[in-house]
C-alpha cells in the first residue's frame, strides 16, 4: 500500500468512517438475522398447515366410531352364515344385546367420560297416520351407562336407517337405530340433534 493511500485510510478512520471489514461484518450479521427470522416463520407456517391437513375432524371421529356398530359383524351387522357376506346397516336382532354392545364398543381412555344408549325401532304403518311410525323394539346401553351419566351432560343424537333381521323367524323389516351419546361435563348440558339418514343395502 502506498504512503498516500495509507494516509488517506488513516484520515478516513480519524473522520469516523467504519473500515471495510467492519462494514462487511455488520452486513452479514443483519443478513443472518433476517434469514433466521424468515426460516422460523416458514417452519411455523408449514407446521401449522401440515397439522391442519393431517388432523382428523372431531365429527368424523364420532361418525367412524358410531358406524363401526353397524358395519362390523363383531358388533350388530348381519353376516350371512353361508356366504359369510356382511350386510352393513342390517342389524341382527340376536346380536343386539348389552353384552355385545360393551364388547364391541371398547371405549378408549379418551372417551371414558361418554356413555351410550341405542334404541332400535321398527317402521310400521298405523291407521290415521300418513307417515310411518316407529315401534320400539329394543334398547341397549354401554356398560358405563347410569342415570348419573345423563345428568348435566351434552347429548348428541344420531339416527340411522337400518334393516332389522330376525334370524329366529327369518323375517326382516325396515327400521331406525337412534344413538344417544352422553358426554359428562361439569356444567349444564345442551342438546344437539344431528339426524342423518343412511340407506341400508
Amino acid at each position: 500500500m502506498s504512503i498516500k493511500n495509507l494516509l488517506s485510510s488513516k484520515k478516513a478512520q480519524e473522520a469516523g468512517e467504519i473500515p471495510i471489514f467492519g462494514r462487511k461484518m455488520i452486513f452479514f450479521a443483519i443478513t443472518a438475522i433476517i434469514l433466521g427470522l424468515l426460516a422460523v416463520g416458514y417452519i411455523m407456517s408449514t407446521s401449522a398447515y401440515v397439522f391442519k391437513m393431517t388432523s382428523t375432524p372431531k365429527g368424523l371421529q364420532d361418525e367412524l366410531y358410531a358406524n363401526r356398530l353397524f358395519n362390523n359383524p363383531s358388533c350388530f351387522a348381519y353376516q350371512d352364515p353361508n356366504t359369510q357376506r356382511v350386510y352393513p346397516y342390517w342389524i341382527d336382532l340376536r346380536k343386539f344385546t348389552d353384552e355385545r354392545f360393551s364388547a364391541c364398543l371398547r371405549p378408549s381412555p379418551s372417551r371414558s367420560d361418554r356413555c351410550y344408549d341405542i334404541r332400535l325401532a321398527r317402521l310400521a304403518s298405523a291407521e290415521g297416520h300418513l307417515n310411518m311410525i316407529e315401534e320400539q323394539v329394543r334398547t341397549v346401553r354401554s356398560s358405563n351407562y347410569a342415570p348419573s351419566c345423563t345428568e348435566g351432560s351434552t347429548i348428541t343424537v344420531a339416527k340411522r336407517m337400518i334393516i332389522i333381521i330376525d334370524s329366529d323367524s327369518g323375517s326382516h323389516s325396515s327400521g331406525t337405530a337412534t344413538i344417544y351419546e352422553y358426554i359428562r361435563q361439569g356444567q349444564a348440558g345442551s342438546v344437539q340433534a344431528q339426524q342423518t339418514g343412511t340407506g341400508a343395502a
